[in-house]
């Protein structure tokens, strides 16, 4: 069994009830709801933190692929003139 360290948390009397509410539908202690929801909440953060990274990663990445797609074509047009010169 994993180990357990015991905490105190103060909750506003009405967000406590709406809590015990939930507890009853969901057939679980409150200690158990609470680690669901931390953990929960903590999934939902390293989410964000590699949402965050791949968004700033497509934006660095953007301006590369852009510089490569501008190079390729200058050459794509290049090649397509020299290649119609030729047919003519």
């Amino acid at each position: 069994m994993a180990e357990h360290k015991k905490i105190l948390v103060s909750l506003p009397k009405a967000f406590l009830a709406e809590i015990d509410a939930c507890l009853l539908s969901e057939e679980v202690t409150r200690s158990e709801f609470i680690r669901r929801a931390l953990s929960f909440y903590l999934e939902e953060k390293r989410r964000e933190k590699i949402r965050l990274q791949m968004e700033q990663g497509y934006r660095e990445m953007g301006e590369i692929n852009l510089e490569i797609a501008c190079a390729c074509f200058h050459a794509d047009t290049e090649t397509t003139l020299r290649y119609e010169e030729n047919l003519g």
